[in-house]
């Protein structure tokens, strides 16, 4: 159905994986920070007063074309290396899965699939079990008109996609690009903070419908407060007669939810089709197209009101 996600396809172009060892979990009753039951304001605070200098910065920083710092001579992971390179953390890494900023891109510009798992599962264990803090790194990859992986289909730059004007059309090509992606564990993903809450997918918010009520993460659970979200609250839902609870939403819960959306500037409001094992109703009746229909309506408002202004 067009205008329906499994957390499998869409939303692609920025997607990033998230990937937290269950061992990260465990941690001396002394950290705070990595104390599930501790509340989150006192989680941070205890993690940014042992962050050194260095380590803060490195949190802010993405490693891409300087992979080959963290790879032996045959492109696999070297934790001796690594001990070096990501000494003190590193916030991001850029499409694991090419080889770009090695001496061999232009021959082999991408892993095997598997090749490409065990770089990434290695780079995340060393990064929790092996330095200071054991912060996790973020992993994304480029999914703008296609998959940038080996064997992935390759559509038209998305001003070719567009100028079809053939919306179904695209939403096929980007079903193939999700499907591909999730071959190679690339998605849209539901992040969860450390005491085991849902907070939000990577590029979005999320949120759910119980009992005819929109179901929220809270700010607390560290999301982004999102542009949209906040419209969302407290103008387009009351306007649609829809009760909001901002409540905290466990993995567990999700079976107990009878919608689930995704939420940002760039798509509004967007039915989630399945998380997992766990699906959701979708369609016209339903209450998140019922608010999607109620922020159409608030944004026609606004433009009337505000010509000339960008909504």
């Amino acid at each position: 159905m067009a205008g329906v996600v499994a957390l499998t396809r869409r939303a692609l172009l920025a997607t990033t994986a998230l990937a937290l060892p269950a061992g990260a979990l465990a941690a001396p009753a002394a950290m705070t920070y990595r104390d599930p039951k501790a509340p989150i304001e006192a989680r941070v605070r205890d993690l940014l007063s042992r962050m050194t200098l260095e380590e803060k910065v490195q949190q802010l920083r993405c490693m891409w074309l300087g992979k080959s710092a963290i790879l032996d001579k045959d492109g696999v992971f070297s934790a001796e290396k690594a001990a070096k390179a990501l000494h003190d953390g590193i916030g991001q890494i850029a499409r694991p899965n090419d080889t770009a900023g090695t001496s061999w891109f232009m021959k082999t510009g991408f892993r095997h699939i598997d090749d490409g798992v065990a770089f990434i599962n290695a780079v995340q264990k060393h990064l929790v079990e092996n330095t200071r803090l054991g912060i996790p790194a973020l992993f994304h990859e480029e999914t703008a008109h296609g998959y940038m992986a080996r064997g992935a289909t390759i559509f038209p730059i998305p001003p070719g996609l567009a100028s079809t004007w053939d919306p179904p059309l695209v939403e096929q090509a980007f079903t193939v690009v999700g499907r591909e992606a999730r071959a190679r564990g690339a998605d849209e993903v539901v992040i969860t903070n450390l005491a085991g809450e849902i907070t939000e997918a990577a590029v979005s918010n999320i949120g759910f419908v119980r009992d005819g009520a929109l179901v929220l993460p809270p700010l607390e659970a560290g999301i982004l407060a999102g542009i949209t979200r906040d419209l969302l609250i407290g103008q387009v839902a009351p306007a649609a007669g829809v009760k909001v609870r901002e409540q905290a939403v466990r993995p567990e819960d999700l079976g107990g939810m009878r919608e689930c959306f995704l939420t940002s500037t760039t798509k509004d409001l967007v039915p989630v089709r399945a998380i997992d094992a766990t699906t959701f109703q979708t369609g016209a009746e339903t209450v998140t197209m019922r608010l999607k229909r109620a922020f159409a309506a608030h944004a026609s408002a606004y433009a009337k009101a505000h010509p000339g202004q960008a909504v």
